[in-house]
């Protein structure tokens, strides 16, 4: 059971990566998209956008080295 929980973890943590790494790369996509969904008011999609890669990134990493990882998940 425990390569079942390591290899969802690696996973999950590897989506996060993919994802922060083309976000950092075009922030005016990413707040195109923060946009799009609607969830946040029109004031707060900079700010959503611009922290949002690096919030994915830090799970990511937490995820992959295997810290913290019932907060990461």
């Amino acid at each position: 059971m425990h390569w079942l929980s390591l290899t969802g973890r690696l996973l999950v943590g590897g989506v996060f990566l993919a994802a922060s790494v083309t976000k950092v790369g075009d922030p005016q996509a990413t707040v195109r998209a923060v946009r799009a969904y609607q969830l946040v008011p029109e004031s707060a999609v900079h700010p959503v956008a611009y922290a949002l890669p690096y919030i994915e990134l830090a799970l990511a990493v937490l995820l992959l080295v295997g810290l913290g990882v019932r907060y990461a998940a």
